[in-house]
């Protein structure tokens, strides 16, 4: 006689995936999709009241860094943030 399959998760662990199941769909709808989500906007150019949504590809990203005084709000943004990072250590 062949012995009996044996199942892929014991009692246990069923009990585990049936308490983190929640937690991680609510994760994944409240913040995953919507960083999918504005990360496809940020590729697009439209606007709310037209629905026509262009690909741009990098268009909107190459624009904010070739403005020329745009470095000048960048630089004490990535050293604040560098700081505070370091300041932790």
């Amino acid at each position: 006689m062949a012995p009996a399959p044996r199942l892929m998760f014991g009692e246990q662990q069923r009990f585990m995936l049936f308490l983190i199941t929640p937690a991680a769909l609510l994760l994944l709808l409240f913040q995953v999709v919507p960083i999918v989500m504005g990360a496809n906007a940020s590729f697009r150019d439209w606007a709310l009241y037209n629905p026509k949504k262009i690909w741009v590809g990098l268009d909107h990203y190459r624009a904010v860094v070739t403005i020329p005084h745009s470095w000048k709000s960048y630089c004490p943004t990535l050293s604040s943030s560098w700081r505070s990072v370091w300041w932790v250590r």
